[in-house]
């Protein structure tokens, strides 16, 4: 952020073709699905953007504090609703994992018998 103050020619991160800032955030989320779509990305608009950043850190193995503070939640409860998904999977590969330990446990004991 200091780099793009220091070269900044508006006090707006995100501005217009012409540098001036968004009027409307409905023109903002328009256009930035326009571009979504003509770079392949179909069916998403900022805010799947933004749940898409979530999922993609919690499948990386982020955590909840973690997520929130790269996308700037200030709730616990709105990252958990936007990773739901991605916890449910490593819950269950966790999970399973679990049961085959304890399936190769059991031929073991029952070899060594």
């Amino acid at each position: 952020m200091d780099g793009w103050r220091r070269g900044a020619t508006s006090t707006h991160i995100l501005t217009t073709t012409r540098g001036k800032p968004w009027l409307h955030a409905e023109s903002l989320g328009s256009t930035m699905t326009h571009w979504l779509v003509a770079n392949g990305a179909h069916g998403l608009g900022p805010h799947g953007l933004r749940k898409r950043f979530a999922t993609d850190l919690a499948e990386s193995g982020a955590s909840a504090s973690e997520i929130a503070a790269a996308g700037g939640w200030k709730s616990l409860a709105m990252v958990a609703l936007y990773t739901q998904d991605a916890e449910q999977e490593r819950l269950a590969g966790a999970a399973v994992v679990k049961l085959e330990n304890a399936r190769n446990l059991k031929k073991v004991k029952s070899l060594s018998i």
